[in-house]
C-alpha cells in the first residue's frame, strides 16, 4: 500500500503567522497590531508578500509537551541582526518541532510588549496566559515553590 499526503507548507506557515498576529492583537494594547512594523507579517498572513523570517526549533526548547495543549510563546528579543523584534513560537498538538516567526522587527524596543506564554486547551478552546517560568514549571511538573534551578539539572 502506498499512501501519499500533500501538505501546503506555505498555507500552514501563513496560518501560524495569523495565529501569532491574532494573539498579539488580543494580548496587547488596542491598535498595537496596526503599527507599520507588522505590515509584512499581516500581508503574508492574508496571502500577499513574502514570508517573515522563520526558523524551526527543537521541541525541547519549551520543555516537555503538555497533553491537550498548544503552546504559544510571544517573545520580545533581538533578531540575528541585533534589532529588537517580536517572535512568535508555536508548538501545535503537543508534538513536533516549534515553528518560530519574526512577527515584527522594531527600530527601538516597544515598551508595550512583554514576553508571554499561552496554553490553549484544544479540547475545550480555553486559554491561559503565563510567564515563561510558570510554563516551564508546569511542563516539568514542578510546583510554584520549586527551585527553578531544577529545570537545568542533567537528565538521569
Amino acid at each position: 500500500m502506498n499512501l501519499q499526503v500533500r501538505a501546503d507548507l506555505d498555507a500552514i506557515h501563513r496560518t501560524t503567522v495569523k495565529i501569532g498576529l491574532n494573539l498579539t492583537a488580543h494580548l496587547f494594547t488596542p491598535g498595537f497590531l496596526r503599527r507599520a512594523e507588522f505590515d509584512a507579517a499581516v500581508a503574508y498572513a492574508i496571502g500577499e508578500g513574502a514570508a517573515p523570517r522563520r526558523a524551526q526549533l527543537p521541541s525541547k526548547l519549551l520543555g516537555p509537551a503538555i497533553a491537550d495543549r498548544h503552546v504559544f510563546y510571544l517573545s520580545v528579543d533581538t533578531d540575528p541582526d541585533g534589532n529588537p523584534a517580536l517572535f512568535f513560537m508555536a508548538r501545535l498538538y503537543d508534538s513536533g518541532p516549534i515553528e518560530c516567526f519574526v512577527l515584527a522587527p522594531f527600530a527601538a524596543p516597544a515598551a508595550e510588549l512583554e514576553s508571554t506564554v499561552v496554553h490553549v486547551d484544544y479540547t475545550t478552546n480555553q486559554f491561559e496566559q503565563m510567564t515563561l517560568e510558570e510554563h516551564l514549571l508546569r511542563a516539568y511538573g514542578l510546583t510554584g515553590d520549586a527551585d527553578p534551578a531544577l529545570l537545568f539539572q542533567d537528565e538521569a
